[in-house]
């Protein structure tokens, strides 16, 4: 396609990278602050190691209050290590890469802290985060087995006492659990098959604490023990190295549906493609072109994602722009998109390679 025709003559360029050197140790932190405070774009501070991660995170929240603060460690373990990372890490890393998916709080800044190791160890996809992801509410209908049977497809573990993230307990029509990117447990109330209260709770008191407007459940780990999942593992397996002989404690766990130790370093072989951190992007406003392609304007990523009307993402139509908002379809035949550049604050033209459908209201 062609470069986009600039509307705004005026508007102020940008997108060019900037270099500042000899910036004392300690104090970058507070340069991305200043930074953050002058854009409308999201913003990665990477630090070198998990140290200095903490220490960013721990000045950027002195400094920035009001901003939405997303902490994405590393593994705490090495490559192929027989033991996983722990259990409050991982749900640190898939609450970050939930959120990255939904708009910031109230419109606040977004500034997301992690590490040069975190920053280039590929993670599960985005389509694996959000085909994962359930909000449960009070007034919700969807039955205590149900929220327990999709509970024990997310990884979690069914315990007496639920005190650490990843558990779940029943009792009664109460059922408690652990989810990622919470401080405190989550307790439901059912009435039948109605959620009657969400509330937080104390893991140590196990007493309920303030009521909650909700939750949003997603996956203890970076994998899951699916059918798909599970067959998946087992055909990349051989694939990689060769047929099964004699005994092999991992594949066989992984084929029975158990959990073993170190099974996050096989990640890759659970799923069918990875990504890396820049690819968790949101979506903003959309149009539909003639063929039923559903066209939605990509913050983050900065472009047009094409998705085809099966829901596959066809191709990304890239914008000189990171905050690319708005997507709609005029001009003679609806062959030109119209798309919104929010940070230059420029609206730009450019032929498009389907028509876009009229809309009942206007194009009549």
């Amino acid at each position: 396609m062609k470069e986009p025709e600039e509307q705004n003559a005026n508007a102020s360029g940008g997108g060019e990278p900037i270099l500042i050197g000899e910036v004392p140790d300690g104090a970058e932190a507070f340069l991305a602050a200043d930074i953050a405070l002058d854009t409308d774009r999201p913003v990665i501070f990477i630090a070198r190691d998990d140290k200095r991660l903490s220490r960013a995170a721990a000045l950027l929240r002195f400094r920035l209050p009001e901003a939405e603060l997303l902490r994405f460690p590393a593994w705490d373990c090495l490559p192929y290590d027989r033991v996983s990372p722990k259990a409050d890490l991982v749900a640190t890393r898939l609450a970050t890469l939930a959120r990255l998916l939904r708009k910031p709080k109230g419109g606040a800044r977004r500034i997301v802290v992690t590490s040069i190791n975190a920053f280039m160890q590929r993670v599960p996809h985005p389509d694996f985060i959000r085909a994962l992801s359930l909000s449960l509410r009070p007034g919700q209908e969807i039955g205590f087995e149900a929220v327990q049977a999709r509970l024990v497809d997310l990884g979690f573990e069914r315990v007496s006492t639920v005190t650490e993230p990843g558990e779940f307990a029943p009792r009664g029509g109460i059922l408690d659990f652990f989810p990622a990117g919470r401080s405190t447990p989550v307790r439901l109330d059912f009435f039948g098959d109605e959620i009657e209260s969400v509330k937080s709770f104390d893991p140590l008191t196990q007493r309920s604490d303030e009521a909650i407007k909700g939750v949003v459940l997603g996956p203890v780990h970076e994998f899951v023990l699916s059918e798909d999942s599970v067959e998946r593992f087992r055909t990349e397996y051989r694939d990689t190295f060769g047929r099964v002989k004699g005994e092999d404690p991992l594949y066989e766990s992984v084929s029975a549906g158990r959990l073993h130790a170190g099974l996050d370093h096989w990640l890759p072989l659970f799923h069918e493609q990875m990504a890396l951190l820049p690819d968790y992007h949101m979506f903003d406003s959309l149009a539909v072109d003639a063929q039923g392609n559903v066209c939605v304007a990509t913050i983050i990523t900065g472009g047009i994602t094409v998705h085809s009307p099966d829901g596959t993402a066809a191709e990304l139509v890239p914008m000189p722009d990171r905050i690319t908002t708005n997507i709609c379809f005029g001009g003679e035949d609806l062959a030109t998109a119209f798309v919104t550049l929010s940070s230059t604050g420029q609206l730009v033209s450019q032929p498009w390679q389907t028509p876009g459908l009229p809309l009942n209201f206007l194009n009549k």
